[in-house]
């Protein structure tokens, strides 16, 4: 039998002031669309795949065969743009649809692996569990836009 993943929540929310998000409830349908397509072409492309210093040293359980596997079939919850040493790195944080079950304070847990994906470098930020029972009641849309014009950033990208 397999063993379980023993994972302990850190439920704080960093707020990153040089990030400007938009969540999927915002997004046009053409920035879905856009979105998708290039989350699509960064699948087929997965021997591309980095992950950062952060994601190696910090996050154990995660590796570039899960994140494939993210790749494969995933939600896509927001778009950000995040604004480093003058330099803009366009992201996605993605949720897979894959259950994982975890143990989480003694009990089974069912959860999906959440990452942030660069879509400029291909590079995995960082990655998270969320559990599926989470329905999200404290998130905090007042850090989001509505005005990020993704379409614009994605044309300037490929530019």
């Amino acid at each position: 039998m397999k063993q379980l993943l023993e994972y302990q929540f850190d439920y704080r929310v960093k707020q990153t002031k040089s990030q400007t998000k938009k969540h999927y409830k915002q997004f046009t349908p053409d920035e879905k669309s856009i979105l998708a397509s290039i989350v699509k072409s960064i699948r087929s492309h997965s021997d591309n795949l980095q992950l950062s210093n952060h994601t190696k040293n910090h996050i154990p359980f995660f590796s570039l065969k899960l994140a494939s596997q993210v790749l494969e079939s995933c939600y896509i919850i927001e778009f950000n743009l995040t604004t480093k040493h003058g330099t803009e790195s366009p992201r996605v944080l993605l949720r897979s649809k894959k259950v994982l079950p975890i143990i989480v304070e003694g009990k089974v847990e069912n959860a999906n692996v959440c990452m942030v994906l660069d879509i400029k470098s291909n590079q995995i930020i960082t990655a998270y569990l969320n559990t599926c029972s989470d329905k999200h009641s404290t998130i905090h849309m007042d850090r989001y836009t509505d005005k990020l014009d993704i379409k614009k950033i994605i044309h300037n990208l490929q530019n």
